[in-house]
């Protein structure tokens, strides 16, 4: 068997294979630095056009007025808009109109005794006397008073019960006393209709 002198066999790998590794290799990472340097492009771009805007909107925000007739700014066209409006006064009668309504709402459940007052003025008999008078927490009114007779005493008693103004009466610790005269106590209920503070 004859060996051509010109065709050598070795197991050393020939230099073309190596090199179309390093292309690939070299033309990856190539591929990954463009992509890379898009990327850093892209977000400088996004940077500096979110400060732009912002520049903008800061601008457009707080631009004075001007003498010249251009638009103003968001800020002075709340201020101008504030000022033609009131807007200090508006507060200050809706200030003035809660406290008007608080005052409204009191004078509404005020008690007046004026009206309880008249009342047993008007339906006293001239035979009957009053010498105590205290106002119940639960509205009613405990009366201390005199009558000439026991008959004078139920006469008092019929011409409360009638009143439309009174709820219901109640007569206790009769007795006589050293002149002979009947004494006893009165607890009257009124309508709370006929307590009610009204300025109408």
């Amino acid at each position: 068997m004859m060996v051509d002198q010109n065709q050598t066999s070795s197991f050393i790998p020939k230099q073309g294979a190596v090199s179309t590794r390093r292309a690939r290799r070299e033309s990856s990472l190539g591929l990954l630095l463009l992509i890379s340097l898009l990327l850093l492009g892209i977000s400088l771009l996004v940077f500096a056009g979110s400060f732009g805007y912002r520049a903008v909107l800061d601008r457009q925000v707080n631009k004075p007025c001007g003498g010249d007739g251009s638009a103003c700014g968001l800020k002075a066209t709340v201020d101008r808009t504030r000022e033609e409006l009131g807007i200090e006064e508006i507060i200050r009668y809706s200030r003035l109109d809660k406290k008007m309504t608080a005052a409204a709402g009191l004078i509404d459940r005020h008690i007046s005794l004026v009206p309880l007052l008249d009342l047993i003025e008007t339906e006293t008999l001239h035979t009957v006397r009053f010498s105590a008078m205290v106002f119940n927490v639960d509205g009613g009114v405990t009366l201390e008073g005199v009558a000439t007779s026991y008959a004078d005493l139920a006469s008092q008693v019929k011409t409360l019960e009638k009143n439309p103004g009174v709820k219901a009466v109640v007569f206790s610790d009769v007795d006589l006393n050293d002149a002979g005269q009947v004494v006893f106590t009165a607890k009257l209920l009124p309508n709370s209709d006929l307590l009610v503070f009204n300025t109408n």
